[in-house]
């Protein structure tokens, strides 16, 4: 963690997964549309992508249409195993605060996110251990 001359914090693995999540976006996202960032920390992402992607971030609140993608970007677990020590140090951590928290299972995500009509179409590795995870609505 680094703090700007402006008192701003800015971690190091924002800097490092930026781009290759933008990839990511530039590819599912549509030109213009709602973009909800939910849990975003510094909020470093949501800034960058705002410049980067001019017009998708006008509000939140409309249901997604058919064909439209909902993006999941963090840790997960994988087959029921964490895809790096640095997640199972940060699972820990969370469950130690509170035990219902944690680094979810993939598989589990995309069984609750099936219920509600979205199906999962990509899981890309990210260069700091996280995934860039692509749902669409069916």
């Amino acid at each position: 963690m680094n703090s700007s001359f402006d008192g701003r914090i800015s971690y190091t693995a924002t800097q490092s997964n930026r781009d290759a999540i933008l990839a990511v976006l530039g590819r599912v996202l549509p030109m213009s549309g709602l973009v909800l960032e939910v849990a975003s920390g510094t909020g470093e992402h949501a800034a960058y992508f705002a410049s980067q992607l001019p017009g998708i971030l006008r509000g939140a609140g409309r249901l997604l249409a058919p064909g439209s993608p909902l993006y999941f970007y963090g840790a997960f677990r994988v087959d029921r195993r964490h895809t790096a020590p640095s997640n199972e140090a940060f699972d820990r951590g969370l469950r130690r605060h509170d035990p219902e928290w944690g680094v979810r299972d993939l598989e589990s995500v995309a069984a609750e996110a099936a219920v509600h009509g979205l199906v999962l179409a990509e899981t890309v590795d990210m260069p700091r251990d996280n995934l860039s995870v692509v749902f669409r609505k069916a």
